[in-house]
Order: C-alpha cells, then sequence, then structure tokens
C-alpha cells in the first residue's frame, strides 16, 4: 500500500499514534509544512520511527536545465520560463517530502 499526503498543514492531526500503527506495513509519502505547523517535521519523525525508516528530500531551486531539452531550446524555448516557474512550484522554507518505508515486510 502507498499512502501519498500532502495535507497543508494537517500532518499530525492525520498521522496520530493509532493510524500510523496501522500503517506499519505501508509506504507513506508526506510533505510536511512546519511553517504552518511548527515541528510536524520532528514529530512525524519520532511518530514512524519504530515501524519505518525515512528518507528525507529537501524541495531545490530549479534551473533551465532540470526542463527537457525539447521545451528548454528550440521553438519551444519560448515556454521555457513559464514552465520553469510551474516545476519550481515556489516552495517556502521548511518544507519537506518524508519517504517512510515499513521496517517489516508484509
Amino acid at each position: 500500500m502507498l499512502v501519498f499526503a500532502d495535507i497543508e498543514g494537517d500532518e499530525l492531526t492525520v498521522f496520530d499514534g493509532e493510524v500510523v500503527a496501522g500503517l506499519s506495513h505501508a509506504t507513506v509519502l508526506v510533505e510536511t509544512h512546519d511553517n504552518r505547523a511548527p515541528g510536524v517535521t520532528r514529530q512525524l519523525l519520532s511518530r514512524f520511527a519504530a515501524t519505518h525508516r525515512v528518507e528525507a528530500y529537501t524541495p531545490v531551486g530549479r534551473t533551465r536545465g532540470d526542463l527537457p531539452s525539447a521545451v528548454s531550446s528550440g521553438r519551444w524555448s519560448v515556454l521555457s520560463p513559464v514552465l520553469l516557474w510551474i516545476v519550481a512550484e515556489q516552495r517556502v522554507a521548511g518544507q519537506q517530502w518524508l519517504l517512510f518505508s515499513p521496517r517489516a515486510a508484509p
């Protein structure tokens, strides 16, 4: 089972102790919003620690080189600034993606 969660600051409400226990064999990808719920990343890491391994991904700035060559050069290059703005997603400081992988096989 894969759970994908982008819930804009309600991570701790949704992923309470009972829910986390029920997800012990699931892979869970959560976007954290410490800017809206200070400490949410640290608390989620603690809640999932007994049942899951974690990989954290911090958003990085995007450049024209991140775009497919078909739209970053040639006749489509006029779209590059717009596409670059879209893939940059305008993330705020403190947001991360946490990938929780179950420690035990189902």
